[in-house]
């Protein structure tokens, strides 16, 4: 029996650790920086899905033979991923352990303060301070208060007849640990809330005139009509509009999403990510029928109108024309000065089915139309966005969960300059003056000082 105490005790010295908190704390932040690193798999998409499934076959390519190791581990989901719930559920048991012991230990300092000192207390007391002062008890008193006051301490007084007891501490340095504390409980409880009822599309791209279901129980359609940029003289981006609409419960509301302007809707923020060039392609046979297209980034069965986006500088894109067995081309550039562009410009090819050689190749760096035997394509060239829709029904609570825990730190780092202080003191009226006997718990040259300032012009003492 006594052995399995000794390991109680020892697992509660552990999960009340400062050392454990950090360590924690540490792979919380490493598993974060994880989540960035490798991509995550979008929250619609389940393990087992079918979703999960096709999204696990687009990084194949990417990550190769490591795909089954880094799934297995975890690290496309880190925020789902057991060992992280693990990490999260140690964390929330040290806190819950280290907020009791020091609850434990302040109870007695908020509802058990002995302001009365017992009769043996000075006698016990290794190096207590006694003197008397001509003045009033009152006024000791009062001057004592003032003096512990302006060193921060609170101050408890309790009288008697012609006595007064006087007791001091700074509660705010015993319990600046425990605001600490308090604060990471309330962000740690609001991301358990927020992985139940929060939730984010991190990657939704829409050219002009598409739409998106939110979703997630949310009776609403967003739908992107443009997007207008700003610029600087050297071509660095100075501001955006994103001209949106929003139809859900019978109604459509326009809105513009720009710099630190998201849309919000209903505990919905949607957020500007990032933005880029698309061409929105069609085409006719040479009596002005439309032609079935396909583009070959999306995989997509035939279409009437394809949208191409592009990334960076010299990214392609292909779509087809399988009735007419022809297949295009488009090479985007920033700019190409070597071939009088300066701005924005696109390279397209035709080939033929089956062939190496273009039967076509130009540039493009306006909408218009292009023939190429007897298919007439119509290219529409414009600004795709991409963006972020995220509901966090906790985020004001984490933002105070922040400000908690960084106080907490702060004055955890203050009680440098002002340790903790337990003093009592007794003033009691020896005829014409009072004598005063001082003792605590406090460093001694800050008591030292204390009873020179309280002994000036005192009779005499100790």
């Amino acid at each position: 029996m006594p052995r399995e105490l000794d390991i109680l005790d020892a697992l509660w010295r552990l999960f009340s650790s400062t050392q454990l908190a950090a360590a924690l704390l540490l792979g919380i932040a490493l598993a974060s920086a994880l989540s960035t690193l490798f991509p995550q798999v979008p929250s619609q998409a389940t393990r087992g899905s079918i979703a999960y499934a096709q999204w696990l076959a687009s990084a194949q390519a990417r990550y190769g033979s490591w795909l089954g190791f880094l799934d297995t581990m975890g690290l496309f989901d880190v925020y789902g991923a057991w060992w992280f719930k693990a990490l999260l559920a140690l964390l929330a048991l040290g806190l819950i352990v280290s907020t009791a012991e020091r609850v434990a230990s302040l109870w007695p300092m908020v509802h058990q303060v002995e302001i009365k000192p017992g009769a043996d207390f000075f006698v016990a007391a290794s190096k207590p301070a006694a003197f008397s002062v001509d003045r009033p008890v009152e006024q000791v008193v009062e001057r004592l208060k003032a003096r512990l006051t302006r060193r921060l301490c609170r101050t408890l007084v309790e009288k008697e007849k012609r006595t007064a007891y006087l007791y001091a501490d700074r509660l705010w340095v015993e319990a600046a640990s425990l605001l600490s504390h308090v604060g990471l409980a309330v962000i740690l409880a609001s991301a358990v809330v927020a992985s139940r009822l929060g939730w984010q599309e991190n990657a939704v791209m829409l050219s002009p005139g598409q739409s998106y279901e939110i979703g997630h129980g949310l009776d609403a359609t967003l739908r992107f009509e443009k997007l207008e940029l700003d610029t600087y003289p050297d071509g660095s981006l100075r501001d955006y509009r994103i001209h949106v609409q929003l139809m859900g419960d019978d109604t459509t509301v326009e809105q513009i999403i720009g710099v630190n302007r998201p849309l919000t809707y209903r505990g919905v923020s949607v957020y500007h990510v990032s933005h880029g060039m698309v061409v929105a392609v069609k085409a006719s046979d040479q009596n002005g029928r439309p032609l079935p297209l396909q583009s070959f980034a999306d995989g997509a069965e035939t279409a009437a109108v394809v949208n191409l986006p592009f990334g960076g500088h010299q990214s392609e894109r292909h779509f087809a024309v399988p009735d007419k067995d022809l297949v295009f081309r488009l090479v985007f550039y920033q700019s190409l000065p070597t071939h009088g562009y300066d701005g924005p410009v696109f390279l397209v090819q035709a080939y033929p089915g089956g062939t190496i050689e273009p039967i076509y190749s130009g540039f493009m760096d306006r909408s218009g139309a292009l023939r190429v035997g007897d298919v007439t394509c119509h290219f529409a060239l414009d600004q795709y966005t991409v963006l972020r829709i995220v509901r966090d029904p906790v985020q004001v609570v984490i933002v105070l969960g922040l400000l908690l825990t960084v106080v907490g730190y702060f004055l955890r780092l203050c009680s440098l300059f002002w340790p903790p202080v337990r003093l009592w003191a007794v003033v009691s009226e020896k005829g014409t003056q009072a004598t005063l006997k001082l003792e605590g718990t406090v460093e001694r040259s800050w008591f030292e000082n204390l009873v020179r300032e309280m002994g000036e012009g005192s009779k005499g003492g100790k």
